[in-house]
């Protein structure tokens, strides 16, 4: 019904009673909370509900939609030495730097898409340069029934979420999808990147969710089954 206008409803007793109904948004000082001024025959109440708990929905295959899990605070809360990057800590590039292969620029301290400066100082990017020596920083395992009967649905949320990240952060990339008889591996060029598409599969699809690192450190091993 919209609001102010009067609905009809049938109560336990097979009897008709018209109410009539009024709903206004109120304004809310907390941004996960909705505050609602609701009037029902002339009677006043304040409703309030949890933005989160009406935002997930499900569809038919089971998917929750979710925010940005690429960048959120990592449920683990990773330690930073442990998830360090060696070929970004090779040393300071000159600015301006352009990577030759992908054209991101170094620009003031960091790694970004943009054009470059005239005189440019050539150098790999750390993704490139991964991509180049085939050395991963994480790997992405799926598997499972369900992954097997949804995998191009499964495959285009990496994908998607990938290319979301990289138009951001040139750095994090995919670098080669990898298929074996009961399971697809992915890799990627930045440890972060995998563990956050890891968080949103599990989000989306429930599912069993693991991360932890080799024993030498340096590449972060995310499986997802279901």
């Amino acid at each position: 019904a919209q609001a102010g206008q009067p609905t009809e409803r049938v109560n336990g007793f097979g009897a008709s009673t018209t109410h009539r109904l009024t709903c206004v948004k109120a304004a809310g000082d907390l941004p996960w909370l909705d505050v609602y001024q609701v009037v029902v025959n002339d009677v006043s109440l304040t409703v309030q509900i949890l933005v989160r708990a009406l935002r997930g929905r499900w569809v038919m295959t089971g998917r929750k939609k979710g925010g940005d899990y690429i960048h959120q605070p990592r449920r683990d809360r990773m330690d930073e030495e442990r998830v360090s990057d060696p070929y970004r800590a090779r040393g300071k590039w000159p600015e301006p730097t352009a990577c030759p292969e992908c054209g991101a620029i170094f620009h003031h301290g960091h790694w970004q898409w943009g054009a470059a400066a005239p005189g440019a100082a050539q150098h790999l990017c750390p993704a490139c340069q991964r991509m180049r020596d085939r050395v991963p920083a994480g790997q992405l395992t799926l598997s499972g029934q369900f992954f097997t009967e949804h995998r191009e649905e499964v495959l285009h949320l990496v994908r998607n979420a990938e290319s979301k990240a990289r138009a951001e952060h040139p750095l994090e990339r995919i670098m080669d999808i990898k298929e074996e008889a009961d399971h697809t591996v992915v890799t990627f060029t930045d440890a972060h990147l995998v563990h956050g598409i890891g968080e949103a599969l599990h989000h989306a699809y429930q599912g069993e969710l693991d991360s932890r690192y080799t024993d030498e450190g340096d590449l972060l091993r995310v499986a997802w089954s279901r």
